[in-house]
This record gives structure tokens, C-alpha cells and sequence, in this order.
């Protein structure tokens, strides 16, 4: 869309506004660095439950070849990593693929991905805190005999994600870094004592070798699902609006966060496999409890106690990133009139969007407790986990296509061939062919329920642009969709 001649109001803060004592209307500025964002995307991936929670359904995808699964998903999803970070070097905002989209191809068309894009972390709560409820329960039940609901520690969980979230990002980055620090360190080390220690069949280089993989149609939904574990790489994107040099910094934490999590998952899948034993891998599959915890007391005893608390703490740290990701989609898209304005009001003091804070903690625990009683509270991490990729995957295809457009239009002197056509190509390319062949044919249920969800969710997208047409509610949103944070009416070639 050409914005000639249409005055476009600043997305940054208004000097007036600031003059009046308004400045509390925007975020707050260079909270965080490259580590911040590193660590932010680090903990949405969530080592621990990446690890540990995703390889029971990865093993029984892919069999002895789970490790294998995991690394074509790495090099899958470090293309993608490679565009979103192009995308940040120049368009550093709270919006994430929605201004990314906007700017690049179409508002209406960055708002229906998005739309399908808040499968991702706003229903990060619901997921995560009811697989932290389940696997509590369960616990507890199996060793000590006590008692306790599962949607009990939801409420205790999203509770205290959300005092932590309204203090100010720079409080709950550093919370992050510590907590994903260790639970790397607990995952990592069972993993090795996992390859010093072997299960039946010894030690095993089979994982990676593709002969050893079932029926082509069963791998590809490992990789699939590994994708799914290595989500979360693109959670610090909307954190840009609050970055120290966001241009440099967003990117570059991306970037990072593949490269460390995707030779971790692979790692430490390896090691769990042979420790657990490759040639009794279907117990694996088929654990009453978590497989981590088992191969934990195998090889460490009462110390097996470490893998519980890498996974609580691996629970609270993606609760927390992803309020933080969810949370400033809300606020900017509220800002460009997308969404209410009641979303983008932020605390005075704290400049948190507080509004958005509160309905991402009460839509977590609706859909917790909905979504626990309609699948069964033990189905919801892999229906969500199926969901959630087959709502990011049209956002990550449309920024492939949307980086070649917006480089070739907006920066042709920066242009280039390999970053800007070739990765996008190869992106595409493999999450094309992995999404297809796990639709066709659908999964099991309740797996496969995740395909019509996003489909009726898409619908519903829809029907909401066509309503905000009908009412005139369209102006603000066309003309500031695709604005970078720091873009002005007089610097910005605003969204087409």
C-alpha cells in the first residue's frame, strides 16, 4: 500500500507527551542487551521441557532416530531464525511479524498471520501450565502419595508469572538468565551420564543414521515436532521496543539461541535414548512417568530430584518469556489500532503493558482449565504442541517471501542474493514439505484436532477484518501496521 501523502503519527514517544508528563505511555526503553534477548529466547525454548517433555512423542515418531529429528528441525529452523533477524535489522518492533509482514507484503495479510501467530505464546500458559500440573500431580502421587489437583499449580504458576512480569522486563530477564542457566546445566549433565551409563543396546551412533528411521510419514512428524521444541527462537523479536540497540541486538540473540538450543536438543536426546537404551525404546514411549525422572533415579539416585526441578523451573521461566513476547504483540498491535486500546495502557510506573498482562494471565488460565478437561489435562502439551506449529508455519513461509520483497523494494544496495533469496528458499522449502507431509495424512486424534482449530481460528481472523472495514476502524491500522518503533512521518515508508 503507497502512503504518499498520508501524514503517519510517530510509533516512538511524542516529545509533547513527554513534556506533559505523559511519557509512562510507552515502554521502556534499553532494558535489555544482546544476552537479554540471547537468554529470553533461551527460556521460551524452555531447555528443559524441549528436552524432556517433547522426546517421548519425538521417539514415538521417529523411533531410535529422534536425535536425527532433531537436527534437520535445528538447520529448518536456524533458516527461518536467519530471515526473522534481516527482518529485525531494520523493522525493531513490538509487533514482531505483524509490522514485518505489513511492511513487506500486506496489513490485512500481517494480521491473519499474526492472528494465527497468538497460537504461539499466548497459549504458551495454557500449555505449559497444565503439563507443569499434570507432571506434578503425578509425581507426588507416584512417590510420596500426596495429593494435590493438577489445576491447582496452574493457578499457582500463571499467579506468579504474572507478578514477576509487571516489575519491568529487565527484572524478569535477569529471573530468566539465572533459571535457564540451570536447567541447561541439569539437562546437559544427564544426557552425558545417560552416554557414560547405556541402556540395553549400548552405546549408539543409530540416531543419526537415516536407515535406522521408520516409515518416512512417521519421521516427518518427529521433525515436526522438533521444530515444535525448538520454538521460542523468535520471542525476543517482540521485545525491541525495550532493547539496547534493537537493530543488532534483537538479531543477534536470535541467532544465538539457535545455534546453542538446536546442538543442545540434539545432544541431549542422543544421551537420554542410549542411556534409557536403544533397543527398549517402546517403554520410553509408553512411561507412565516422565522418562527424565526414571532415567534421573537410574543413574543418579535420590539425586534424580535435580530433573524435577529443571522442569519446574524450565515451567516458570517459559510462563515468564512468554508473557513477555505475547504481552508486547498485544500492546503494539493495540497501538496501530489492530486491537482495543485498553491492551496498549501500560503501568506508571513500572511502563509494563499492564492490561495486556492481566488478560494474557486470565486467557491462560480459561483455556488451562478448558483445554484440561477437553482433552484430558496429560493431551494438551502435544495437541498444543501440533497446534501451535501449524499456526506459525504461514507467518514463517509469508517472511520468507516478505525479506526477498522488502529488501529488494525498500534496501536494494543491501541486497543479496544468498541472505535475502537462497536461506529464505531453503526455509521454505523444508517447512513446506515437513508441514505437508504432517497433514497428509491428518495425525491421530487428538493430535490431529489441531488442524481444523487453526483453520476455524483463521476464519475468525477473517471475519474480524471484514468487520473493521465495515465499521471505518481501518485507517489507523493501514497506515502504521508496518512501522519500525523508531520510524517518524518524516523517515518512514510506512506500510504497503
Amino acid at each position: 500500500m503507497s502512503t504518499e501523502g498520508i501524514s503517519v503519527a510517530p510509533v516512538g514517544p511524542d516529545p509533547s507527551r513527554v513534556a506533559d508528563g505523559q511519557e509512562d505511555t510507552e515502554l521502556r526503553k534499553g532494558s535489555i542487551g544482546v544476552g537479554g534477548a540471547l537468554m529470553q529466547n533461551i527460556a521460551n525454548i524452555a531447555p528443559a521441557i524441549a528436552a524432556l517433555f517433547t522426546l517421548p512423542a519425538i521417539v514415538g515418531f521417529s523411533g531410535q532416530t529422534a536425535p536425527l529429528a532433531y537436527l534437520l528441525a535445528f538447520f529448518i529452523t536456524l533458516s527461518s531464525g536467519y530471515v526473522l533477524a534481516q527482518f529485525t535489522h531494520h523493522l525493531p518492533s513490538g509487533g514482531s511479524y505483524f509490522t514485518f509482514l505489513s511492511r513487506s507484503l500486506n496489513p490485512r495479510i500481517g494480521f491473519l498471520a499474526t492472528w494465527l501467530y497468538f497460537f504461539a505464546f499466548p497459549l504458551v500458559g495454557a500449555q505449559a501450565g497444565d503439563a507443569f500440573g499434570s507432571t506434578i500431580e503425578q509425581t507426588l502421587e507416584g512417590q510420596y502419595g500426596f495429593s494435590f489437583p493438577w489445576w491447582g499449580f496452574l493457578l499457582i504458576g500463571l499467579s506468579i508469572t504474572a507478578a514477576v512480569s509487571i516489575p519491568g522486563i529487565k527484572f524478569g530477564i535477569r529471573t530468566l538468565a539465572v533459571m535457564s542457566v540451570i536447567e541447561l546445566v541439569i539437562v546437559v549433565a544427564l544426557a552425558f551420564s545417560g552416554l557414560i551409563d547405556p541402556g540395553p543396546g549400548g552405546f549408539s551412533l543409530g540416531g543419526f543414521n537415516p536407515s535406522e528411521a521408520p516409515a518416512l510419514g512417521t519421521f516427518y512428524l518427529g521433525i515436526t515436532f522438533a521444530i515444535f521444541a525448538l520454538t521460542g527462537w523468535d520471542s525476543a523479536a517482540p521485545l525491541a521496543e525495550e532493547s539496547k540497540s534493537p537493530r543488532k541486538s534483537v538479531g543477534r540473540g536470535i541467532i544465538l539461541s539457535i545455534l546453542i538450543m538446536g546442538a543442545v536438543l540434539v545432544f541431549v536426546s542422543w544421551g537420554v535414548t542410549v542411556g534409557w537404551g536403544v533397543d527398549n525404546l517402546d517403554t520410553l514411549i509408553d512411561a507412565e512417568e516422565n522418562p527424565g525422572f526414571i532415567l534421573g533415579r537410574e543413574v543418579w539416585g535420590g539425586a534424580w530430584l535435580l530433573v524435577l526441578f529443571a522442569l519446574v523451573n524450565s515451567v516458570f521461566a517459559v510462563l515468564i518469556s512468554s508473557m513477555n513476547a505475547s504481552t508486547r504483540m498485544w500492546y503494539r498491535m493495540s497501538k496501530v489500532g489492530a486491537l482495543p486500546k485498553f491492551m496498549g495502557e501500560v503501568h506508571p510506573r513500572f511502563q509494563t503493558p499492564v492490561n495486556a498482562i492481566w488478560f494474557q494471565t486470565g486467557l491462560s488460565v480459561v483455556l488451562g482449565l478448558a483445554l484440561g478437561v477437553i482433552f484430558g489435562v496429560e493431551n494438551v502439551f502435544s495437541v498444543l504442541g501440533f497446534l501451535f506449529i501449524f499456526a506459525v508455519l504461514p507467518a514463517w513461509i509469508l517472511a520468507n517471501l516478505g525479506v526477498f520483497l522488502f529488501y529488494k523494494r525498500e534496501h536494494p544496495d543491501e541486497f543479496h542474493w544468498f541472505k535475502h533469496a537462497v536461506v529464505p528458499l531453503v526455509s521454505t522449502i523444508g517447512l513446506g514439505w515437513v508441514g505437508y507431509k504432517s497433514i497428509f495424512p491428518l495425525p491421530p486424534s487428538p493430535e490431529g484436532y489441531a488442524v481444523p482449530i487453526v483453520g476455524i481460528w483463521l476464519l475468525i481472523g477473517v471475519a474480524i477484518l471484514v468487520y473493521m472495514h465495515y465499521r471505518g476502524d481501518e485507517e489507523q491500522f493501514l497506515e502504521r501496521a508496518g512501522m519500525a518503533v523508531d520510524e517518524s512521518s518524516e523517515g518512514a515508508d510506512a506500510a504497503r
